[in-house]
């Protein structure tokens, strides 16, 4: 049996749940029992729809130690167990390594985690110091976009695209906040594009993340704005990529799957640890970036507005975006982490 520990929730979205449901889908395919273990029941919905068993630990998500009795009883000895949450801790891990075979998904390089592989997709997880920690434990590292686990929707749309141009002039927008949106972005973002002359006949595709409140803000919005189209619990969000032009997105792994479909977008971030994704993609050329919100508060929205303002007028960086971007990540990484942990 493979075990997955994950959350999702209105306060850390849904990324979690759903990159680990990516890699739970590969080993699926590989003929492997998975089972998925979650503090609550706010991850459900997600799991059902994916057709995963689920055990509920009722524990704080925030306070992971507490779970390691339920953990060590319900989790046979030599089983392997994979993490994936910003809240654990040192002794966390080193308790579970133990009696499992331990293998943790991360994005941060906290500190030297005493497990048997870790996994760190990210453009910039080769400048982490991972390699030259001590750490006594010497796990293996699986490092870079080759290990973005992107759903086999992508997979199979990246494997299907044929590298067909946007039309001219950019027509439709896609924008996703993430899963939760507490600060109630997706509104104020739509409502600058529609003050601004030349993206106010912009069709807007927005998506509405599973765990957002925002719901009846955006479709106040689309009641008023014939241009204004709200999407939620989408069940084939490459399809949707597909039939847009450019994206507006915060920080997250939907700039994996944005760039797998080779969709130039603009983004935003708005918590401390998307700042190195944004960075990531800005120093290699991939995308503008509009600023962060915890820093730049309502000046965002207008700087958003200025920089879709910029690409749509200006085809050659679209052009240039568009294939860079596409070169980014196969499709294939779900396939590969799940190798490696039955291999």
């Amino acid at each position: 049996m493979i075990w997955i520990r994950a959350d999702a929730n209105n306060y850390i979205g849904s990324g979690h749940i759903m990159r680990c449901l990516s890699i739970a889908d590969a080993l699926r395919d590989l003929d492997q029992e998975v089972t998925f273990l979650t503090a609550d029941y706010q991850a459900e919905s997600l799991l059902c729809r994916f057709g995963f068993p689920f055990r509920v630990l009722h524990t704080d998500y925030r306070q992971m130690e507490q779970e390691l009795p339920l953990l060590s009883e319900w989790i046979p000895k030599g089983d392997t167990l994979l993490v994936d949450s910003y809240y654990v801790t040192h002794r966390y891990l080193a308790e579970l390594k133990k009696h499992t075979r331990l293998i943790y998904m991360d994005d941060l390089c906290s500190f030297p985690y005493p497990v048997d592989a870790v996994i760190d997709y990210n453009l910039f997880a080769e400048d982490y110091p991972y390699q030259v920690q001590e750490n006594p434990d010497k796990p293996r590292f699986y490092l870079g976009p080759q290990y973005v686990p992107l759903r086999r929707e992508f997979r199979e749309a990246i494997e299907a695209r044929t590298g067909e141009c946007s039309p001219s002039p950019i027509q439709k927008v896609l924008l996703s906040t993430g899963g939760g949106d507490s600060y109630g972005l997706a509104g104020k973002i739509v409502e600058s594009l529609l003050r601004e002359e030349t993206c106010k006949n912009l069709q807007i595709y927005v998506i509405c993340g599973a765990f957002s409140n925002q719901l009846p803000k955006l479709l106040e919005l689309a009641g008023h704005h014939d241009n204004v189209l709200v999407y939620q619990n989408v069940q084939n969000m490459s399809e949707l990529m597909r039939q847009c032009d450019v994206a507006i997105t915060a920080a997250g792994s939907t700039m994996y799957e944005l760039a797998g479909m080779g969709l130039p977008m603009l983004c935003f971030s708005f918590a401390e640890n998307q700042k190195p994704m944004v960075e990531a993609f800005r120093k290699r050329g991939l995308v503008p970036y509009g600023g962060d919100y915890l820093e730049k508060q309502d000046r965002l929205f207008a700087e958003l507005t200025t920089e879709l303002t910029k690409l749509l007028q200006d085809a050659e960086s679209f052009r240039t975006y568009r294939e860079k971007l596409s070169h980014l990540v196969d499709g294939k990484g779900a396939i590969r982490i799940a190798k490696e942990i039955i291999g």
